[in-house]
C-alpha cells in the first residue's frame, strides 16, 4: 500500500522558514519530493499535514 503525506522538513532555510515536502511511502521505504512551498512552524499543523 502506498501512502502520501505533506511534511515540514526540520532543516531551516537561510531566510528562516522550513521547506514543505511530499513524502511517499511504500513497503516501509520513503521518498521525499520538494515542493515550492515554505512555512514557519506556527503556520503548519503537523498532525494533519496542512497549513493553519
Amino acid at each position: 500500500m502506498i501512502s502520501f503525506k505533506n511534511v515540514l522538513r526540520k532543516k531551516k532555510l537561510s531566510y528562516g522558514k522550513y521547506p514543505i515536502s511530499l513524502r511517499i511511502s511504500k513497503d516501509r521505504k520513503s521518498i521525499f519530493f520538494r515542493t515550492p512551498y515554505t512555512a514557519d512552524t506556527k503556520e503548519w499543523d503537523s498532525k494533519k499535514g496542512i497549513f493553519n
